[in-house]
């Protein structure tokens, strides 16, 4: 509700308390910090988070059940978990194909370009959760003809974006960590995961318009189909005796198909059907040269490849 009311300084508070103090903690206090102690510091940070909700809320706190309002919010909310946890799938697939047939040290080259990628979804992903109730409450109209203008604003605006602050970071990253030779496997990896990040920023808006419309379960099905594709790719790419690296590719794929789908049930619901409008959708020409061009300084090792991007 503050995400609607625009009063972020308190999700912001959220956000930041408990791992600010945890920091501080483990500076100050070094080997003198243990489990209980940490834990009492993080209550208490969550804890006085919790209560600054609740202070001069801009609705009311007051409690109360309604057993069909609960029944419609656990529904839904189960609906979600499975799809928010088959997307998970789709990564943590392919981390157990490495950790299975791969070197452990390869495992953690692997690993590390994951936490990356990580980083860089949750870095272009802050401001989709500030505006996100926005979005979905214009999306819940079925004004389809005005849902393909706001859908064009975000692609051509909020999508553009974050493709290009990946690609910016992407680069940054290469540079530093030619200092640093010992993750140069990792920076592999990520720039094949940076790929799938591109492809799925197109999902923005799309994915947002079948969860105003209740299509979470088909949305879950799109997610467990690409999670057998990561992990069909990912074997066969450790069964022709491809790097480890290249298993960044099964999460591409999977990606793209997720992607594809969810854009092309999105478009169904707006009477939109012709191929060649998805496709555009899904992979106009900025982005697929910008995953060509990462693409070839992964196989031909070369970063000014890369730079050619920006």
């Amino acid at each position: 509700k503050y995400r609607i009311y625009n009063t972020y300084g308190r999700i912001n508070y959220n956000q930041i308390i408990a791992p600010l103090i945890t920091f501080i903690a483990a500076i100050t206090l070094g080997h003198n910090l243990n489990a209980i102690l940490l834990f009492a510091i993080i209550f208490i940070a969550n804890a006085s988070s919790f209560i600054s909700f609740f202070y001069k809320s801009p609705l009311s706190n007051r409690l109360y059940f309604r057993k069909s309002i609960a029944k419609i919010v656990v529904g839904r909310g189960v609906h979600l978990m499975l799809y928010s946890f088959s997307i998970q799938l789709i990564t943590l697939s392919a981390t157990t194909m490495v950790s299975v047939f791969y070197l452990p040290a390869e495992l953690g080259y692997f690993s590390l370009a994951v936490s990356m990628a990580n980083a860089l979804t949750m870095l272009v992903g802050s401001i989709w959760f500030m505006v996100y109730p926005k979005i979905l409450n214009r999306l819940s109209t079925h004004d389809k003809r005005a849902n393909v203008m706001y859908l064009n604003k975000i692609h051509d605006y909020y999508v553009f974006c974050i493709d290009s602050i990946l690609v910016v970071v992407l680069a940054i990253l290469v540079v530093v960590c030619r200092f640093f030779p010992q993750y140069i496997g990792s920076i592999y990896t990520l720039r094949i995961l940076i790929v799938g990040q591109i492809i799925i920023s197109s999902t923005n808006g799309f994915s947002t318009l079948l969860i105003a419309r209740k299509k979470e379960f088909e949305m879950t099905k799109i997610g467990l189909l690409s999670v057998l594709v990561v992990a069909t790719v990912s074997f066969t790419v450790y069964y022709i005796g491809a790097k480890f690296y290249f298993i960044g590719a099964g999460i591409v794929a999977g990606i793209a198909l997720y992607s594809f789908l969810v854009i092309r049930r999105a478009l169904m619901l707006l009477d939109i059907r012709d191929i060649k409008v998805i496709t555009q959708y899904f992979m106009p020409y900025r982005k697929l040269l910008m995953i060509l061009l990462i693409s070839l300084s992964v196989f031909i090792d070369a970063d000014y490849v890369l730079y050619g991007v920006l």
